[in-house]
């Protein structure tokens, strides 16, 4: 004796076998717990990836003081086309701008051996190429 039409059955579905009045013969199921937290992991990979591609900025690149100073140091010191020729100066200590965009300026003071006062002053204009890499061209004014 037959009780109906056969429900086909897929992966992740049961037929209960007295369904309530007016509900549907096949109820989904979950198949395990990692159905059940793949919304949950997919969000959470998705806000992490949002956060990373809000945060990364190839036209904010980050350069430290102290390779600034140790470039500027080098420029100032060095005798090559484009140096300063200065090579009184043993020390820079530069204020870099907190955020490396193309047109933002920087200061570094230059300062001679055995001495606090400021031997000259260089100025820096940054630029960033389209691949992120950051540079500047600046001027040495020595103090009177």
């Amino acid at each position: 004796m037959s009780e109906g039409p056969e429900v086909p059955k897929s992966p992740g579905w049961s037929q209960s076998a007295n369904p309530p009045p007016g509900s549907p013969s096949a109820v989904p199921e979950p198949t395990s717990k990692r159905s059940r937290l793949r919304p949950i992991i997919i969000l959470v990979v998705v806000v992490i990836a949002a956060g990373v591609w809000l945060t990364w900025d190839p036209g904010h690149a980050q350069t430290s003081a102290s390779d600034v100073e140790y470039t500027v140091l080098d420029q100032v010191q060095g005798t090559s086309t484009g140096d300063f020729h200065d090579p009184s100066i043993t020390t820079m200590s530069c204020l870099t701008p907190s955020s490396w965009k193309t047109g933002d300026t920087f200061t570094c003071k230059g300062y001679k051996a055995s001495s606090s006062a400021v031997a000259g002053v260089y100025h820096g204009t940054v630029t960033v190429n389209a691949s992120g890499a950051v540079s500047w061209a600046g001027t040495w004014t020595p103090s009177p």
